[in-house]
C-alpha cells in the first residue's frame, strides 16, 4: 500500500505530538513482552556489553534546515538517540566535504558528531576512499602524482579534523569487482595496486587508535568476491598494513538473501583470520516477494533476527576478531535510500515496494525491530568458531 502525502503528514504530526513512540512497548513475535523501557540499546548494553547496535544517520534528518519536513524531524532524533549506542556518520563523501579543491565543509559531519556525543554514542565514520561521489575537479585527466597529492591532502585534512572522534573508519569503500579482484579505479590507477596499504598508513599516522575497515557489498556469504576480499585482507595483514576489519554492507532483497548457515560460515572464516567484523549497511528490501505485506514483514523480521544471532554468536569482546557491530542503513522506511532512488522517499519507502528497515514511516516498530530485540534480550555465551 502507499500512503498519500496528506495522510503521511497527519500521521507524522500525531507521532510528534505524542512524543512517545511505540518501540518502547514492543512485543516479540511470539508474544514475549519486553519491558516498556527496553530499547535495542539498553538490551545490548545489559546483555551484550561491548556490542554495538547502530544505524547510519545523515545530518539532514537531525537538525532543522530551511524548515523542510525531511530536515526537521524531532522523532527521528528521539529514536536515533534512544535506540542505538552507535551512529555511522554518513557525511564524508568527497563531493560534499571538499566540493572545490582545498575548501572543506565539515558542517554536516560536525553536527552528526555533536549529536552522537550528546547521546553518548560511539561513531563510525564513512568513508575516506571511494571511486564514486567525486567532484568534477577530481578526474582521470590529472596525473597520478597530482591525484596522489589530492587524495593525501583530502585524507589528512579529514582525519586530522576528526582525530579521536571516530571509533572506526571505512577506509576504502567497495574496492572489489564481482570476481573478487581489485577494481581499476581512479585511485588504483594513480597510486598502484598497493594503494590500500598506502592510505591506511596515512590515516594510522594521524590517528593510530581508530580501526580501519574495508567496506564491501556482495561478500556476506561464501563466494568468489568474499574469497577475494579475504585474500586481500590477509595480504595486507602479512604486510603489517593497519587494516583491522571488514564491513559487510548487507543490502539484500528478501527473496534472494543468504541463508543463515552461509552467513555464519563466512563470518567464521573472517573472524578466524583475525579480523573485526561490522555489519555496516543492513537493509532488506521487500520488493518482488510476491506475498502479502504482513507475511513479508514477518519473514523480513525473521531474517533480521537470524542475521543478528549469527553476529552475536561470533562476538567475543570489543576490538577483538569477530562480529562486534550490527548496523542498519538508517532506521526508518521514511528515509530509506531505496525510496530516495525513486526521488520520492515518503511514498516509495512507505509502501510494500521496499520497506527495508526496522521502523516504518511513522516510526512504528516492525517485526525486524522485534526480531533484533528478541536476540539482544537473550544473554548467552557466544559459540566457539
Amino acid at each position: 500500500f502507499f500512503l498519500s502525502a496528506a495522510i503521511m503528514a497527519r500521521r507524522f504530526a500525531a507521532v510528534v505530538a505524542a512524543v512517545v513512540f511505540a518501540a518502547t512497548s514492543a512485543r516479540c513475535d511470539r508474544g514475549d513482552s519486553l519491558e516498556q523501557t527496553a530499547t535495542l540499546r539498553s538490551l545490548a548494553e545489559q546483555n551484550w556489553p561491548g556490542f554495538f547496535i547502530g544505524s547510519a544517520a545523515c545530518q539532514a534528518n537531525l537538525l532543522p534546515v530551511n524548515n523542510t519536513a525531511t530536515q526537521a524531524d524531532p522523532v527521528y532524533r528521539q529514536v536515533l538517540g534512544s535506540q542505538y549506542n552507535l551512529v555511522t556518520a554518513n557525511d564524508f563523501y568527497f563531493e560534499e566535504i571538499e566540493p572545490t579543491r582545498g575548501n572543506f565543509d565539515f558542517t554536516n559531519a560536525d553536527a552528526t558528531i555533536a549529536f552522537a556525543m550528546q547521546h553518548n554514542q560511539t561513531v563510525r565514520c564513512h568513508n575516506l576512499v571511494w571511486h564514486q561521489t567525486l567532484p568534477s575537479w577530481v578526474n582521470s585527466s590529472l596525473s597520478p602524482q597530482e591525484l596522489t597529492t589530492i587524495l593525501k591532502t583530502h585524507i589528512t585534512t579529514i582525519v586530522t579534523h576528526m582525530r579521536g572522534l571516530c571509533y572506526a573508519w571505512d577506509l576504502v569503500n567497495e574496492p572489489l569487482d564481482d570476481t573478487g579482484a581489485l577494481r581499476h579505479t581512479i585511485w588504483y590507477n594513480a597510486l598502484g595496486p598497493d594503494y590500500i596499504a598506502v592510505v591506511a598508513g596515512w590515516v594510522h599516522a594521524i590517528d593510530p587508535d581508530t580501526l580501519l575497515f574495508i567496506n564491501e557489498y556482495g561478500i556476506e556469504a561464501p563466494g568468489p568476491k568474499s574469497d577475494g576480499l579475504l585474500k586481500l585482507l590477509q595480504k595486507l595483514q602479512a604486510a603489517s598494513a593497519p587494516v583491522h576489519g571488514v564491513g559487510f554492507e548487507s543490502h539484500f532483497h528478501l527473496v534472494s538473501a543468504p541463508k543463515a548457515s552461509d552467513l555464519a560460515q563466512n563470518m567464521a572464516r573472517f573472524a578466524a583470520a583475525g579480523f573485526v567484523i561490522h555489519v555496516t549497511e543492513l537493509d532488506v528490501s521487500l520488493n518482488g516477494t510476491g506475498t502479502s505485506a504482513a507475511a513479508s514483514w514477518q519473514n523480513q523480521g525473521m531474517f533480521y533476527s537470524q542475521y543478528l544471532q549469527v553476529c552475536l554468536q561470533h562476538f567475543t569482546e570489543r576490538g577483538k576478531p569477530g562480529c562486534e557491530s550490527f548496523e542498519t542503513w538508517d532506521l526508518t522506511d521514511r528515509y530509506s535510500w531505496l525510496g530516495m532512488l525513486e526521488n520520492d522517499p515518503v511514498s516509495h519507502a512507505s509502501g510494500y515496494m521496499w520497506a527495508p528497515l526496522p521502523f516504518d514511516v511513522t516510526y512504528q516498530p516492525k517485526p525486524a525491530f522485534q526480531g533484533m530485540a528478541k536476540q539482544l534480550a537473550s544473554h548467552r555465551k557466544p559459540q566457539a568458531w
